[in-house]
């Protein structure tokens, strides 16, 4: 089938020849705010699995629409729509943006295609909302195959996935990883002298003799040309690759054998909330609850870190004489993944919180909003350090005024692993703001963590300001 002759509009009259729907989730994409905690979609086929040019239903901000910014479609309201594109094209966007995709098939007894056919029409003559927090992709493809007029306070697709599957709506049926995951795992098997082989060609080299008489070496040269081609800035090099690519076909299904057995249903063990309770050398106890939590540490069943997605974190001091609420976290993201040999390893920051640092520092109430990148790299297996500036804002509550000032600083992490299951995290945080100057604060973090939902955590910060002063919290974290 050729490219012209799929390429028109989709319609709803081509969405009623479909006899099956899958939705299907797109891992997290650390460099679009609007999927830290990954998309999901649905397509609609008729055979065992989508065709290239089946239809893919999705539920969008609306970008084109005059009330759109980025910040209102992170914490506020905007324009939002349903849109049609075929299959072809959607898994072509997330594998570029190396994300995995997992299916899950709709019981299509449980669902009334008529009805769904009929909310993605009225979609197209009234305004609904969208934002990244709450009314999200997958808010309105949940509410695509049940009625359900509830109004959650966040909405995370792999929740959602988790509450459709405990429904029986959907089951669960295979894993795509992306061709760049396929490649890393292809990669470990392979000695220096061969990486340094697959190298040089992607560099603009020819390969020797070698690669001709090495049916492994010849089949991972073929994927990475695959993978590289359409990432290659350079016109000239581009020319070489497709040249080698005609030479060395490769063989996705052999490839594949080097996935781990482990690279199933990310729902199977979903840990999404958390409670903690820690006790502070102050003499309080520290009371947190995190309605949406993503750990990236758990991410495709791979231990990578403790960083961490978090929305709606509220701690609360508890002492003898009054409770008070020492943080709040609208929305913080730390997110790290450590880089492999065809990626970069990469750090986000983002953090719209209110802290009142009082209770432990002798410091000031103040409300943030920061954003910051930059990159992590393993030094050995289980280390990594990273290093990432930030930039933002703060509004300081002074002794007789409330104060908003610049706000700009660097963050050095240092994390180590043992056995994936201990993890140690320093970080040091160096900052300036136009009203106080210059502060530095030191941290570690220590965990505990695994497959059971009970984890052990303890917490160090020192404060370097005006008043130095030392924190100290031990305790549990719960997730559920």
């Amino acid at each position: 089938m050729n490219a012209e002759d799929w390429l028109g509009d989709v319609d709803e009259e081509e969405l009623k020849t479909k006899k099956k729907l899958a939705i299907v989730m797109a891992g997290e994409n650390l460099d679009s705010p609007a999927s830290m905690f990954g998309h999901t979609f649905l397509v609609a086929y008729n055979g065992d699995l989508p065709e290239p040019d089946d239809i893919v239903v999705e539920y969008l901000a609306d970008t084109s629409s005059n009330e759109y910014n980025p910040v209102s479609a992170l914490i506020l309201k905007v324009p939002g729509r349903f849109t049609f594109s075929r299959y072809f094209y959607k898994y072509k966007q997330n594998d570029l943006e190396n994300r995995d995709l997992v299916f899950y098939e709709v019981d299509m007894k449980k669902v009334d295609m008529e009805k769904i056919i009929q909310k993605i029409k009225e979609s197209k003559t009234k305004s609904d909302s969208y934002n990244f927090i709450t009314r999200n992709c997958s808010y309105y493809v949940f509410r695509l195959l049940i009625n359900d007029d509830s109004n959650p306070l966040i909405t995370i697709p792999i929740r959602s996935i988790d509450q459709l599957k405990q429904k029986s709506i959907i089951k669960y049926t295979r894993y795509i990883v992306s061709t760049q995951k396929l490649l890393e795992y292809s990669f470990k098997n392979l000695s220096e002298t061969e990486k340094d082989t697959i190298d040089n060609v992607l560099n603009g080299h020819s390969c020797g003799e070698s690669c001709n008489t090495n049916a492994n070496l010849k089949n991972i040269l073929g994927l990475a040309l695959n993978y590289q081609i359409p990432r290659e800035y350079s016109l000239e090099i581009r020319k070489h690759l497709n040249q080698e690519k005609k030479k060395y076909p490769y063989s996705e299904k052999e490839l594949k054998t080097n996935i781990p057995e482990n690279q199933t249903d990310p729902s199977a063990n979903l840990k999404i909330s958390s409670l903690q309770l820690l006790y502070n050398n102050n003499n309080s106890l520290l009371f947190t609850f995190t309605p949406a939590y993503k750990s990236i540490f758990f991410v495709n069943n791979q231990p990578i870190g403790t960083s961490q997605v978090e929305s709606l974190r509220t701690q609360m001091a508890i002492f003898k004489d009054k409770v008070k609420i020492t943080e709040f976290n609208l929305f913080r993201m730390e997110a790290m993944i450590a880089g492999g040999h065809f990626s970069k390893g990469i750090v986000r920051y983002v953090d719209f919180s209110y802290y009142d640092w009082s209770v432990f520092h002798k410091g000031k109430n103040e409300a943030v909003a920061r954003v910051g990148f930059g990159y992590t790299k393993k030094i050995f297996e289980s280390l990594q350090i990273t290093a990432m500036p930030y930039l933002g804002g703060r509004v300081y509550d002074m002794p007789k005024e409330r104060v908003a000032a610049f706000d700009s600083g660097m963050r050095f992490y240092l994390h180590q692993s043992i056995y994936d299951l201990f993890h140690i995290k320093i970080i040091y945080n160096y900052d300036f703001s136009n009203v106080l100057g210059f502060n530095q604060r030191l941290s570690l973090e220590s965990m505990i963590m695994n497959d059971s939902p009970l984890n052990l955590v303890c917490n160090m910060t020192i404060v370097n300001d005006k008043e130095k002063s030392k924190s100290i919290n031990l305790g549990l974290s719960f997730f559920f």
